[in-house]
């Protein structure tokens, strides 16, 4: 699938070539997708709007490198439109499986090492019947914080937008609500608060906040981390009101991961959730995420090989995650520059 930096990018040059919706929709009618307009476009929407929303179906669906295709037999020396097929030509060489929550090789050549339960609930919270709802827990020094790279790689490429947010940075109610507000682009301003308690008010803003999320119809995960010691106690109602909402909210496009989270969710919202709890990786989990790269690149390499380095590694000490990731990491470029130059 298209990285969303490059989505963003065709999704902004194909007005300036192809100037009406009519045009457009002739291009979507050439490649046999006329049907998806149907339900995909409100009879209000902007043509900008429509070049969004179809542009993203077709990321979802594979066939949004056809578009780009047919778009370079009209403008073949158009640059975004060049720069857009070099992006999928350098991602399907790039990728080491055709599932993106199972890549282990995420954006910016971050290795997302096992994890095979949390990837498959992912790939499940797809789903419009899944859960909505996820809890994710841990030990430290397991990688929940890091789950969100995962997630943001899979999400943006499986048609959801994935948003984190961290709770330590805006504990008190109205910073965490502003902030959830401006992840829409619709102008909803939070009523202030009345004559209720802090809670009840909390209470009143969750449903507003979880409303625009919807108008914007936009799919999503949104990641409550870092949550820090003591929350006050009309942040935590706003956010297990927010969970039922979620729950509840239809259509069903939200998705909500809460990681180590220190309150009691409503027993509605408990009974169906979705539950990880996280544990450290093993050399085991190592050797198998670099075969896959392996495999991917053609590179040869022996297990044998890998797996001795990696045994090496973990006899020199306690090593933390972060010890452990820039080891791999540092592996990895010392078997590419290897392999580069036997190609040489």
């Amino acid at each position: 699938m298209l990285p969303p930096e490059y989505r963003n990018v065709l999704v902004g040059v194909i007005p300036l070539l192809v100037t009406t919706s009519a045009g457009f929709r002739g291009i979507i009618s050439d490649l046999g997708k006329t049907h998806i307009l149907v339900d995909l476009i409100p009879t209000d929407a902007t043509y900008g709007d429509e070049v969004r929303k179809v542009v993203d179906r077709a990321d979802l669906d594979g066939w949004c490198e056809q578009l780009v295709d047919m778009l370079l037999l009209r403008s073949a020396n158009n640059p975004d439109l060049k720069s857009v097929k070099r992006a999928f030509v350098q991602a399907a060489a790039a990728t080491t499986d055709p599932e993106p929550f199972r890549e282990v090789l995420l954006d910016g050549n971050r290795l997302f090492v096992d994890r095979r339960e949390l990837r498959n609930t992912y790939m499940r919270l797809i789903s419009p019947t899944s859960e909505s709802v996820l809890l994710v827990d841990g030990a430290p020094q397991t990688g929940k914080t890091f789950s969100f790279y995962l997630l943001n790689h899979g999400a943006s490429r499986r048609g959801f937008r994935a948003d984190l947010v961290r709770v330590s940075n805006t504990p008190h109610l109205a910073d965490l609500v502003s902030e959830m507000l401006a992840l829409t682009p619709a102008n909803v301003a939070a009523p202030l608060q009345g004559n209720e308690s802090a809670e009840r008010w909390a209470q009143k803003l969750a449903p507003i906040v979880g409303r625009a999320l919807v108008a914007d119809n936009t799919p999503r995960f949104i990641m409550f981390d870092d949550f820090p010691a003591s929350l006050p106690p009309e942040t935590l109602s706003f956010i297990v009101r927010f969970a039922r909402f979620v729950d509840e909210a239809q259509p069903r496009i939200l998705r909500l991961v809460l990681v180590r989270f220190p309150g009691d969710l409503t027993p509605e919202v408990t009974d169906i959730a979705a539950r990880e709890e996280l544990h450290p990786f093993t050399p085991l989990d190592m050797v198998e995420a670099f075969m896959q790269i392996v495999r991917a690149r053609g590179w040869e390499v022996d297990e044998a090989t890998v797996n001795t380095k990696i045994l090496e590694f973990e006899a020199g000490g306690q090593r933390t995650l972060r010890d452990r990731f820039t080891f791999l990491r540092s592996l990895l470029q010392t078997l590419a520059a290897a392999a580069n130059q036997a190609a040489a």
